[in-house]
């Protein structure tokens, strides 16, 4: 209800406030934060099985977008890491099945790296892949990301494999 009432209190003909922001992950640099299927490259500040951390439970999150796309709003991820990319369309697809539709086009910010049996689920489930091109190639933040998590690095952001998946 407080999400409601403070999208119609901010809405004007110029500012679509339907969209909420959910942050499931953090960064897969040095930090370590993204969360990942596999786990980062060693190093002596972190455990040796550091795969990075969720924000929200699956569960809690499904359960939350379920709530958001009755409301009819689109819904915005922070999803860096791959383990991310997959809880967040498991919870889109919870709720597109709860709905009994896709039109609502939830949006998975950074999605840097997706394994690869989730790369169609984009297309399926009607997901945007909001990829943050400004962080590409060449950049100190690749190569903060490549000390992290060395040649998985050469994966990150599938842009053509989505493109010819046809995902939005």
């Amino acid at each position: 209800d407080a999400i409601e009432a403070a999208s119609a209190r901010y809405a004007s003909a110029h500012v679509d406030t339907r969209t909420v922001k959910i942050y499931l992950d953090g960064v897969p640099t040095g930090a370590r934060t993204a969360a990942m299927l596999a786990p980062y490259l060693p190093h002596p500040d972190h455990r040796a099985d550091a795969r990075g951390h969720l924000h929200v439970d699956e569960a809690v999150l499904a359960q939350d977008l379920v709530a958001l796309e009755r409301r009819g709003f689109t819904v915005k991820l922070h999803t860096a890491g791959d383990r991310a990319v997959h809880v967040a369309l498991n919870a889109i697809e919870r709720a597109h099945a709860d709905s009994g539709s896709t039109a609502i086009r939830h949006e998975l910010a950074h999605a840097g790296f997706i394994q690869a049996s989730d790369l169609p689920r984009f297309r399926a489930l009607n997901v945007v892949a909001d990829l943050s091109p400004y962080l590409w190639y060449p950049s100190p933040m690749i190569d903060a990301v490549r000390s992290a998590v060395g040649a998985r690095v050469d994966g990150y952001w599938p842009v053509r494999t989505l493109y010819e998946s046809g995902a939005p």
